[in-house]
Order: structure tokens, then C-alpha cells, then sequence
């Protein structure tokens, strides 16, 4: 069998879960209900796959600290780590371009990379583990290999591949409700996990026939970044100068939509994409009133509301069906079911709160 390197996704900026997420912290370090990290468990996680005794992870500067705390503080004794670090967050392509680049030339072509994003809770057991062979066996084939499982709620922030058997027919992401509905209802159609499965030198050629503008900056990136060693990690830092030049823009839409070579493994494993509020709160079971609280907060007649508080106590009376989260810096008030409200008001944040900086379609007319 081909040697495998786990690679890890956490360079996201995690819009939705504003403000426990954002440009300098990221979701991946949220506390699960053991009191570890997702980041902690997606190292624990990919050490167990990883062959050659190496994980590669892909995350922007400002979180490498961190990454490099929890690989510490992990499970993997006896594993070797690298981070590639990126100056702006550029999405899930430039990411996988990145780490293609850097595992054909420390481990070769033929080594296959299982990416997982850190964000997702999956457990390690026997359906993750058949689902991971399955998908290496395709990658030793010159395949790209997808990880999916069967929907059980009609989940609109999800995306969903469309099969016959393994071959894929359709990526629809974030389908409206009724569609989702649909999808739940058919054998057809499946959640897509965003693990993706092949070897480094098989991906770095779909870069070259459906996105070459991506790896032209990425491979020049790569030969103009620097490295440094911490801890037994080595660090690689990608020019601002050239990186910024990159497209914005998933490994889905740039290569997996206008791939031919791709195969999806049906797989029944626990999983879900820690992605909005609604999936975080999720995490822990609901009071008597359906409400999930964490942190100090005081509730009079709350319902079915999600409260997080971090530094300050929190009092909520009244109001059924909101989000309250507090951490600080920031506080965040809004309507339950509204994550793509969540993720115009970080994008507001980030331009200052000015209507004036704000992209047209954010900018609500009266």
C-alpha cells in the first residue's frame, strides 16, 4: 500500500460562528462537550492513519501558535509534524494545492493524502476506518476519492453529491429546504464530508487541468516560503506578495466539479461539520426549554434559544428562538436559522460596520 499523509484543513475563518471565530481565532479550537478541542481530536484523529508517521497541517499564521500547542499536548507521540502557514485565508483549494505541492516533494508523487478538516466531529471507529481504506484503494488507482455518508436531516448548510453507486454525478451545495428535503428522502443523494482521498501527485495534476492559475501561485509560493523549526515542527510561511494573488475559491468549485477521475465511498460513520451556531449548540443536549447554554447566563422565560457566554454574564428574558453569544470583545444577537446573516455581519465587522465598505448585496435597502 501507498505511504499516507493526513492532512489537516484548519485555516478557515469559521464566518458563521462569529464571534467565537474569526480572522485572528479560529472555530477549530472550540471546546466539544469532553472538554478537548476539535483541533485536538482531528490530530488524534489523523494520527491514526498517518503511515508514515507524519501529519501535515494547513492553517492561517495567526493560528499556527495554537496548532502547534495542541499537536503537542496530543496523542502523537512519536509523529513528525509541519504546518504550512498562510498570510490570508484563500479557501480549501489553495489550501490542498499547497500541501500537494509540499507532500510530492518530501514523500513523493505516489503518497496519498487523506485531507480532513478540523472542524468536524468524527469519531474513530469501524464505518471511518472502512470508509478511509476504501477511498486509499481508489487513490492507489490514480483516482480522487470523496468520503460521503446518507443524510439524516434536511440540512441546508451541508453540500451533497449526488451518486450511482461510487460515481458521482452532481455536487449541489447548501440546497434550499425543500430540495434538502428531498435529498433525505433518496437513495441517491449523499452528505458531503469534505474528506477528500488521493495521491499528491494525482491532485497536483487536476490543479494543472482545471485550475493552473491556482497552482502556478501556490508552486510559486512554495519555492519563495520560509521554514523554520519550533519545537520539532517545522513551520513554513507563504509570502503575502504571492499568495494574495490566489483565488478565493473551495477545492470543490475549482477542481471536483470539472474532475472525470472521482469516486465517492458511501460510509455510515458519526460525523457532523461543527459549522453554525445551530451544529455547535447541537453538541450539548437542550434544557427543559429547549434552550443550550454555556457559560455564565441567567434565563427568565427563554425558549429554545442558544446562549454562550465567555467572560460576562449573560441575562436573557423573554425571547424564544434567539442567539446570544457574548466573548468579550464582541457580543452577537440574532434570530435562530439566520447563519448567512451571521456570516454578512462578520463580514461587516471586518470592513469596520460602514454600510459604505459593505459589497452591495449586504447593504439592505429600506
Amino acid at each position: 500500500m501507498s505511504a499516507v499523509v493526513p492532512v489537516i484543513l484548519c485555516g478557515g475563518e469559521g464566518a458563521r460562528l462569529w464571534p467565537v471565530s474569526s480572522g485572528d481565532r479560529s472555530k477549530v479550537f472550540l471546546e466539544t462537550p469532553d472538554g478537548r478541542t476539535l483541533m485536538w481530536h482531528a490530530l488524534n484523529r489523523a494520527g491514526k492513519f498517518a503511515s508514515e508517521k507524519f501529519i501535515l497541517s494547513v492553517t492561517n499564521e495567526a493560528f499556527a501558535f495554537r496548532v502547534r500547542q495542541h499537536f503537542l499536548s496530543s496523542a502523537s507521540t512519536g509523529l513528525g509534524m509541519a504546518t504550512i502557514m498562510e498570510p490570508v485565508p484563500r479557501n480549501t483549494a489553495p489550501a490542498i494545492a499547497s500541501a500537494a505541492r509540499f507532500v510530492a516533494r518530501k514523500f513523493g508523487r505516489d503518497t496519498i493524502m487523506l485531507c480532513l478538516p478540523a472542524d468536524h466531529i468524527t469519531r474513530y471507529e469501524p464505518g471511518l476506518r472502512e470508509a478511509v481504506a476504501k477511498s486509499i484503494d481508489h487513490a492507489q488507482t490514480g483516482e480522487i476519492a470523496l468520503i460521503g455518508l446518507p443524510p439524516t436531516t434536511p440540512d441546508t448548510a451541508f453540500g451533497y453529491i449526488k451518486a450511482s453507486n461510487e460515481q458521482v454525478l452532481q455536487f449541489v451545495e447548501k440546497p434550499p429546504a425543500d430540495a434538502a428535503r428531498a435529498f433525505v428522502e433518496s437513495s441517491q443523494f449523499l452528505w458531503n464530508s469534505g474528506m477528500v482521498v488521493s495521491c499528491a501527485g494525482v491532485l497536483l495534476d487536476a490543479f494543472a487541468l482545471h485550475a493552473p492559475d491556482i497552482l502556478e501561485v501556490t508552486q510559486a509560493s512554495g519555492r519563495a516560503a520560509e521554514s523554520i523549526m519550533i519545537d520539532g515542527i517545522e513551520h513554513i510561511s507563504l509570502p503575502l506578495a504571492t499568495y494574495e494573488r490566489c483565488r478565493n475559491i473551495s477545492f470543490d468549485h475549482a477542481v471536483l466539479e470539472r474532475s472525470q477521475s472521482l469516486k465517492v465511498v458511501h460510509a455510515d460513520f458519526q460525523w457532523q461539520d461543527i459549522g453554525t451556531w445551530e451544529s455547535y449548540a447541537a453538541l450539548n443536549p437542550a434544557d427543559a426549554q429547549g434552550n443550550h447554554v454555556a457559560g455564565g447566563a441567567v434565563l427568565i422565560d427563554t425558549k429554545n434559544s442558544i446562549i454562550h457566554a465567555q467572560s460576562r454574564t449573560v441575562g436573557v428574558a423573554g425571547l424564544k428562538d434567539v442567539i446570544v453569544v457574548e466573548t468579550g470583545d464582541a457580543v452577537l444577537v440574532a434570530s435562530r436559522g439566520n447563519e448567512e446573516q451571521i456570516r454578512d455581519l462578520f463580514e461587516a465587522v471586518k470592513r469596520g460596520g460602514h454600510a459604505d465598505k459593505l459589497p452591495a448585496y449586504l447593504v439592505k435597502k429600506e
